[in-house]
């Protein structure tokens, strides 16, 4: 069989057939008094061959003919007689071209070779040569143009066709590794990625270069996603985070476009519907947020201290503590580079700007200026923390500037006369813990190993123990992994529970870095451990039981891993602060100031008014919100007080919404919301109409407002790249396209249309297509193709 041969994209198609006898099996529509002939179809005295080919309207047509005898060619179509040709000889070739009537836009071009009476022909090569034409030169075939049903010329591509796409190729700055960092929060160390993701954008739209500077000395298991689900959970949730900051959108179409070969088809279909409503987004530069009280913010450096200067306190996670607490609760703050603001200044909507100096150092001294110049003009500045050991390196620019670190580099600029002491924290000797089991001498990794350990504690009826679970292999990383305790007291169980539920908050003591896996299962790897404190009464026999595998040691003491410390405040609208992990206290000593949380009788957080402005210090690390359980509360207890300084009205919000015309990203905080109105869901494979859609906590949602588009006839969205539009009256018509083998999906709102669907190819050949009518809207689903595609709904 003779087939056309596509010489270029679907969008400018050419076509080319050739005809050589025998082979004109699907080609020659009718013969009459003729017959082959060796490597010729001849021809006999009134006798015919027409040859049909499939052709859109405007096509150039160059036809080429190798023939002998006497007779002629006809060339038509159904819209009518097109040239007529005759010729007399041996060994002939004629070259002819036409151009097909505007008029349908698929046609049927017929090449007819006819021999007259008494008079014979043979033809031994027919080729066929069909080009579309580009009289607007926007890249797509005039003719295509014409199978929407419109004028060539007449439509402007909605996004630029050529070159085409590379569907399955990505690249993208946006490390979705990053979003499964740990942080402390509530006495856990957890991945929050809904917040790390809203605190990646928020550092990007502050100006922090590359990647975000306060990330960027985190340490990270391996920066390969777990699976497939997990890459695009992580990717949509940095999509959605990214739509709430205009100026920091860098998430591309092409990001979500790659990686899709291969896929489930839903995963591939949400990717591109994620990726059409991106470049639907960026349309709109301004966002409007719905969250809790804004104005304040964060700084963040460019030039954060590495972890492996101090390996037991990471000082990132000062600052990220403090951010995911906040964004957990709706309160959507800003970050800005403490590196920018000599050359680009605090907006002037910020009221309160927190300051973690451990994590975030200043550079220069233009940056200190910038910052109490800031702070003379009306702004407050809360400082949380205090110094460490890095900011005694002569080499740093606030001791090459006289000041023994970048808090007293800024008091001197403010003229304010301030003395740090620092209470380090005081661990419990060695000697005071008791080794009661060690396992494995090798690395076990997995539950092959587990088994129920039993330990007798009849020894100390009566006092409060500390079992605290650590790594036996330090250096391998398969650490202590526990699933269960029960405390037994005379053969009754005084204490049960499984880990990761709320009953283990009851007796989890100290939790340093470890972690719960997906089965809830407690582990500690490395350098981490986690101390359970259990009060024990006084009987006879007392059995601790636990259900443990891996490699494990387990310890006891009737002292704590560090002794307590705890920071009491002067009013009584603050939360007391417990610490007990390695926390260190920073005592601020300034004349003239309030106080407002003191640590034996020392002043540990002061306020104190600097021209228009002020400083409030708190003299405790952010980490320590983190490690205790109703830290991140007591947290956003003592902003809401800060707020009061700042005159700001603190306020929580059950959710973070940025809108964006009609587009809606937003996710859910510390409870399930409602979000009023009528939705198309774009992250749903079927693109589902919702009323008052649930917003839940920590689960991100990308949803476009129809309310208004529901009222008359229009496409509402589609997951195929989208290049032309025509809406004439009673009908909707799309050129489209996507990568190959992929669902294509669009939801179509067709009051005051019957709700038929056609699809074709840019040949106008009709494809097959699946529809679903749902009330006033119609759900279509077909397979994409990167040629392109007409989609037509009348």
């Amino acid at each position: 069989m003779a087939r056309p041969q596509v010489q270029v994209g679907g969008l400018m198609p050419r076509l080319e057939w050739r005809v050589r006898p025998p082979v004109e099996s699907g080609l020659l529509v009718q013969a009459l008094r003729s017959r082959i002939e060796g490597n010729a179809r001849v021809i006999g005295g009134r006798g015919s061959a027409t040859y049909g080919f499939r052709v859109l309207s405007g096509m150039e047509v160059a036809i080429r003919l190798v023939v002998s005898g006497a007779g002629q060619v006809r060339v038509r179509t159904q819209a009518g007689g097109l040239l007529s040709r005759a010729f007399r000889g041996e060994g002939l070739t004629l070259n002819l071209s036409v151009r097909v009537p505007l008029s349908p836009p698929v046609q049927q071009l017929q090449v007819t070779i006819e021999a007259p009476r008494r008079r014979q022909v043979r033809l031994y090569e027919l080729s066929v040569v069909a080009t579309d034409r580009d009289d607007d030169r926007d890249g797509i075939g005039d003719a295509v143009e014409r199978l929407l049903g419109a004028p060539a010329g007449s439509l402007r591509p909605l996004t630029a066709p050529l070159p085409s796409p590379q569907f399955g190729e990505s690249s993208t700055s946006v490390r979705l590794s990053l979003l499964r960092i740990p942080v402390p929060t509530d006495g856990e160390y957890q991945p929050e990625p809904v917040a790390m993701a809203y605190l990646l954008y928020a550092a990007r739209a502050g100006g922090a270069q590359s990647d975000i500077a306060l990330l960027r000395s985190a340490e990270l298991p391996n920066d390969a996603p777990r699976s497939l689900s997990e890459l695009q959970q992580h990717t949509l949730t940095s999509l959605i985070a990214s739509a709430m900051f205009p100026e920091a959108t860098v998430l591309q179409p092409a990001c979500l476009e790659g990686a899709i070969n291969g896929a489930p088809s839903d995963y591939t279909t949400v990717m591109l519907s994620a990726a059409r409503a991106c470049e639907a987004i960026a349309q709109h530069p301004n966002a409007t947020i719905d969250a809790g009280v804004e104005g304040i913010g964060m700084l963040i450096g460019e030039a954060t201290p590495s972890p492996a200067d101090e390996p037991a306190h990471r000082p990132i996670d000062d600052l990220l503590t403090l951010g995911v607490a906040l964004v957990n609760a709706g309160v959507p703050i800003t970050l800005h580079a403490l590196q920018r603001l000599p050359e680009r200044a605090l907006p002037r909507t910020v009221r309160l700007l927190l300051w973690t100096p451990e994590a975030a150092k200043p550079t220069s001294a233009a940056e200190i200026r910038a910052l109490a110049n800031w702070v003379r003009a009306g702004g407050w500045l809360a400082i949380i923390g205090g110094t460490d050991h890095s900011d005694a390196r002569p080499d740093t620019p606030w001791q090459q500037a006289g000041a023994p670190s970048p808090i007293h580099w800024l008091m001197h600029e403010l003229n304010l006369p301030i003395a740090l002491e620092a209470v380090f924290a005081e661990p419990t000797p060695p000697e005071a813990w008791r080794v009661l089991g060690t396992h494995g001498t090798e690395p076990a990794p997995g539950t092959f190993n587990r088994q129920w350990v039993e330990v007798d504690l009849s020894a100390y009826a009566g006092q409060t123990v500390y079992v605290k679970f650590s790594d036996s292999l330090p250096d391998t990383g398969w650490g202590a992994l526990l699933r269960q305790v029960r405390l037994e007291a005379d053969d009754r169980v005084i204490a049960a529970f499984f880990t990761g539920s709320p009953a283990e908050t009851l007796f989890m003591h100290t939790n340093h870095r470890s972690r719960l896996n997906a089965a809830n299962e407690r582990y500690a790897d490395r350098d981490a451990w986690f101390v359970y404190r259990f009060p024990l009464p006084q009987t006879r026999a007392i059995t601790l039981r636990l259900e443990l595998a891996q490699e494990w040691q387990l310890e006891l003491s009737t002292q704590p891993p560090y002794r307590e410390h705890l920071i009491v405040p002067t009013r009584a609208d603050l939360p007391p602060i417990s610490l007990r992990d390695d926390e260190t206290i920073t005592l601020y000593r300034m004349p003239n100031a309030e106080v407002f949380y003191a640590y034996q009788g020392e002043p540990v957080g002061v306020v104190v008014r600097v021209g228009r402005g002020g400083v409030a210090l708190l003299g405790v690390s952010g980490r320590a919100f983190g490690n205790n359980y109703g830290g991140a509360r007591d947290w956003r207890t003592i902003v809401q007080y800060l707020c009061v300084q700042a005159g700001l009205r603190y306020r929580e919000r059950a959710r973070i919404v940025a809108r964006r015309g009609e587009w809606v990203a937003a996710f859910g905080t510390y409870r399930a919301t409602t979000l009023r109105g009528t939705y198309l869901d774009a992250l749903d494979p079927h693109l589902p109409i919702v009323n008052d859609p649930l917003l839940t906590p920590r689960t991100p949602r990308l949803l476009l407002q129809v309310d208004n588009r529901l009222r008359s006839a229009g496409l509402l969205h589609t997951n195929a790249q989208l290049l032309l539009r025509h809406e004439p009256s009673g009908q909707l018509a799309y050129l489209v396209r996507g990568p190959a083998g992929a669902n294509g999906v669009a939801r179509f709102a067709i009051r005051g249309l019957r709700g038929q669907v056609s699809l074709t190819d840019t040949l106008g050949n009709p494809l097959p297509v699946n529809t679903e009518r749902e009330g006033t809207t119609l759900l279509v689903r077909w397979n994409l193709n990167p040629d392109g595609q007409v989609l037509i709904v009348r």
